[in-house]
């Protein structure tokens, strides 16, 4: 179920009509980054406005740049004529916390007699605003022209009721964050270690940070070392774990690979952390975590 970021909610007290080249817009500032999926807004309709489209649109000098980032449609002869929210789904769309974006809505086959009406409120009749950094703002001309009604320029303080609907707080976007995703597995039956590290795209110098810097180093496997399976249940074992001992016979040890049969006793799943030193391993000379992931970038 999508969660709701963004919104003002206050009861209206005016509305505005779009059809033609005749839009309005609501600019907003969300608090959290998030990819938003839906918008609602608060419309009706007179006889029939036709297909409504909703977009959202970057916003330069507190107006929208007609840059499409996300976009839908609905069904503007299916509203009722009583003011009521009306969901739009849009193409989902990445939004960054703190980024000024617009909610753009338009009902280009309609005309005067044909319009959908979207609600809004007004500073100056006392009403409630919206708390975050935007406002309403319009167009009778197809978006050549925009005015900013934020109670400037001797413009009018105006909000339109919305509803940003979403998903997910997105990642930080320096490089560190970047790499999205570290695996590690034990094959029981190869006694083989491996590591996988995902990366996005690295737009800038790879740096570590603080607690990078002194993480414990990783261990890997050494060929001249017998590893049985007995020893790693216990150094991958969690320090709360009831020992296999108490509940059930041991895995026995072996000291070859082999393809083991169907296992008859207990299975104990790894949980210990990459940067965990594991007892039978020893360090590879000159090799560490930070070493691996730095040579990624070279």
């Amino acid at each position: 179920m999508a969660i709701l970021y963004e919104s003002y909610t206050e009861s209206p007290g005016l509305s505005t009509v779009i059809y033609g080249t005749t839009w309005e817009a609501q600019t907003f500032t969300p608090a959290l980054s998030h990819s938003i999926t839906s918008v609602q807004i608060f419309v009706r309709r007179t006889l029939n406005p036709g297909t409504v489209t909703v977009n959202i649109e970057s916003t330069s000098s507190r107006e929208p740049t007609g840059i499409v980032l996300a976009t839908g449609t609905f069904d503007g002869n299916g509203l009722t004529g009583t003011s009521a929210w009306q969901e739009c789904t849009l193409t989902a769309y990445d939004l960054i916390a703190g980024t000024l974006y617009t909610i753009v809505v338009k009902a280009p086959t309609g005309d005067s007699s044909n319009y959908v009406s979207i609600s809004m409120n007004r500073q100056s009749n006392g009403d409630t605003m919206y708390t975050n950094v935007g406002s309403r703002v319009g167009t009778t001309n197809g978006g050549t022209n925009w005015t900013v009604y934020d109670g400037t320029g001797g413009q009018a303080d105006d909000d339109h009721l919305f509803r940003d609907y979403g998903f997910g707080v997105l990642l930080p976007t320096d490089a560190i964050t970047r790499v999205t995703n570290i695996i590690h597995r034990y094959n029981r039956a190869k006694q083989v270690y491996s590591m996988e590290v995902s990366l996005g795209e690295v737009t800038t110098d790879f740096g570590l940070p603080e607690w990078a810097e002194d993480a414990q180093v990783a261990y890997t496997p050494k060929a001249d070392i017998p590893v049985t399976v007995g020893d790693m249940d216990k150094a991958m074992r969690p320090p709360d774990a009831i020992p296999p001992e108490i509940i059930g016979p041991k895995v026995p040890d072996v000291s070859v690979p082999v393809q083991p049969a169907e296992p008859k006793v207990p299975w104990y799943e790894p949980a210990v952390s990459v940067w965990q030193k594991l007892t039978p391993w020893k360090e590879e000379e000159g090799e560490t975590l930070l070493g691996l992931i730095r040579g990624l970038f070279k």
